[in-house]
């Protein structure tokens, strides 16, 4: 597999069986959304066992290839017997093949015997081949300390979310989320392997200040020094963020054309109009118990926010922070709905639908302008050669979250207008695929993140892991306050940290003692004098975001009650322990006219009861 054609073939293989779920998956759930289970494999119309008999037959090859073609001698063994060292990652590679040789015959044998647990125990092998697979490129044998190593580690990622959707697909079968997830891996890691294979064994386009090198009978990418090391690596991360971004593209296009094509308009579209008809609208849907969620998603929601409070109230400059104008909007929607609550991925304006998606985007715009234009001393982020310089490297990480975030909220857009079935589940999983984007970028950025600056990233990075967790939780759970909450809190609080961030490491007034500003490359960073001035700054850093946290939630506990105070309703009652023959009375109506409320009582009563009749 350690060649261009060991890494395009088996690409090739995996591309075109993700596709295959990938169009089949979409299809099935627009024909039949609310009977959709997603199958393992997919039968074919001439040859029920197609997909199974070409996995089978790849992996034959692919085993053939390792152990017999590939090998000078045409097999892979010593004149004594033993495994050579450098045919090691022969028998790795054979392994992971074998495994899903297996998975595709055990899943042809369990189809024709009509097993009752068919579904499960072949979605559980199909899990097995992964987890080979992913074990065994961790614990690869391979010298993967160069841009190879990388390429291998982000595959490792792919390969993860095969494992988790293969799994998670046998708990929720009728999940077309998990399905169309897994497809898009399967897709994934074809297409990059098939880059890894170009970009790894052509000579034009390995990286600047790297070579191939002869290594046993192997070429291998290495680098001339620490820094074309490094700037190799990063690179390998800006290309892998890209890829993100197209595939992303590609699989909602995919998405919104089959849908168009096989699918049905299940959703209707609600507009923000009159206020007076909205507002009987809404009371009505409330009195009769019959407000959908599951179909008109945050649609409903612009009813809700389009009476005078709302307008009276638009997101001016000062709350127009994307965490704070959602921690606004989804404590204000649960306190005027609790029961029916659902929480949105976004909030529609009543003067202006999308403004809160057209801002992300114009936000998102201006850093890309910013990183790539505006910033750089000649106003342009590349070489005289059109490669990238490695004090540039930051930028294009940056921009390429940006340019995430303005996927998100474009595909939001498009979604929202085309009315597709699966719209609330589709902007949440882009909501956390750009969370997950940032956090890739963050946690592999280019910059030195040794000192002080170093710790911030590191603790920002844990409020972007809550912003991900949640938004994927809330795809599960959309009717949780508390997700939705706890997402808008960590939203609010990555804005305040990054603000806080800028003022601590650019101000030389607020630098910690023994610390001070050097001139790196054009950029200003931080560094400590001695080892114990940079423990103190790293500590006071820990310190400096414990007391956020305790002013973060103050501030979210604080508008929660009076947001709350403000519209919501008094649903619970206290009721006091007071005079037993009044205490009685109240109880003896109360199961009379059938209206004992439990819920609001509680035990409180009932004991009170008890202890005072004693």
């Amino acid at each position: 597999m350690g060649t261009l054609v060991g890494h395009v073939a088996p690409g090739f293989g995996f591309l075109l069986i993700g596709l295959w779920h990938l169009f089949n998956h979409i299809k099935l759930h627009a024909l039949n959304p609310k009977s959709y289970k997603g199958p393992s494999w997919f039968p074919s119309a001439k040859f029920r066992y197609i997909e199974l008999v070409l996995i089978m037959v790849g992996s034959t090859a692919s085993v053939a290839m390792e152990l017999f073609i590939g090998p000078e001698r045409h097999q892979p063994l010593d004149p004594d017997g033993t495994i050579p060292s450098n045919h090691l990652h022969n028998f790795e590679h054979s392994s992971i093949s074998i495994t899903f040789f297996l998975y595709a015959a055990c899943a042809i044998i369990l189809d024709r015997a009509r097993v009752q647990a068919q579904f499960e125990l072949t979605q559980l092998l199909g899990a097995i081949a992964f987890a080979q697979q992913l074990l065994l490129f961790h614990l690869h044998s391979a010298d993967h300390m160069g841009p190879e190593g990388q390429y291998h580690l982000l595959l490792q990622i792919l390969v993860f979310v095969s494992v988790s959707t293969a799994l998670i697909g046998i708990v929720l079968p009728h999940s077309f989320l998990v399905n169309f997830v897994r497809s898009v891996s399967i897709f994934f890691q074809g297409l990059w392997l098939i880059v890894m294979g170009f970009m790894l064994w052509t000579p034009s386009l390995i990286p600047k200040g790297c070579y191939m090198n002869d290594e046993d009978g192997h070429m291998v990418v290495r680098c001339s020094s620490h820094e074309a090391l490094h700037r190799a690596i990063s690179l390998v991360n800006i290309e892998f963020s890209w890829f993100i971004i197209g595939v992303t593209v590609f699989a909602v296009s995919l998405y919104l054309v089959l849908v168009k094509v096989y699918g049905e308009k299940k959703v209707e579209y609600f507009s923000l109009g009159n206020e007076d008809e909205e507002s009987n609208d809404d009371v009505e849907s409330q009195k009769s118990g019959a407000f959908d969620h599951s179909s008109k998603s945050f649609i409903q929601v612009g009813k809700i926010f389009s009476q005078n409070d709302m307008e009276s109230n638009p997101p001016n400059a000062h709350a127009n922070i994307a965490g704070l104008w959602h921690l606004f909007n989804h404590i204000k929607l649960h306190a005027l709905s609790p029961k029916s609550y659902k929480g949105p991925s976004w909030f529609p304006s009543a003067k202006f639908r999308y403004i809160e998606l057209v801002l992300i985007m114009v936000g998102s715009t201006a850093s890309v302008a910013t990183e790539f234009f505006i910033g750089p001393e000649r106003h342009q982020p590349l070489d005289p050669d059109g490669t990238i310089p490695s004090n540039h490297l930051h930028n294009f990480e940056h921009s390429s979250i940006s340019i995430t975030f303005f996927l998100y909220a474009a595909c939001a857009i498009i979604l929202d207008r085309a009315r597709v079935q699966t719209q609330f589940e589709l902007t949440q999983l882009l909501g956390a695929i750009a969370f997950a984007q940032q956090l890739l970028l963050f946690h592999l950025h280019s910059a030195d993140h040794m000192g002080p600056e170093g710790q911030y990233h590191l603790l920002l990075q844990n409020l972007v892991f809550v912003s991900v967790s949640t938004a994927l939780i809330g795809i599960v759970l959309p009717h949780s306050f508390l997700v939705n909450f706890v997402r808008s809190v960590s939203i609010f609080f990555q804005g305040l940290w990054l603000i806080v961030m800028g003022f601590m490491l650019w101000t030389p007034s607020l630098i910690p003692k023994g610390c001070y500003m050097n001139d790196e490359d054009g950029h200003m960073v931080v560094r400590c004098s001695s080892h114990e001035a940079l423990h103190r700054a790293i500590s006071l850093v820990n310190i400096e975001f414990s007391w956020l946290i305790i002013v973060v939630t103050v501030f979210a506990v604080s508008l929660y009650l009076v947001l709350f105070n403000l519209y919501g309703e008094k649903k619970v009652e206290y009721f006091s322990l007071g005079s037993e023959d009044e205490e009685s009375n109240n109880d003896v109506e109360s199961q009379e006219s059938g209206t004992f409320d439990h819920n609001s009582k509680s035990f409180i009563h009932t004991y009170g009861q008890i202890l005072f009749s004693k």
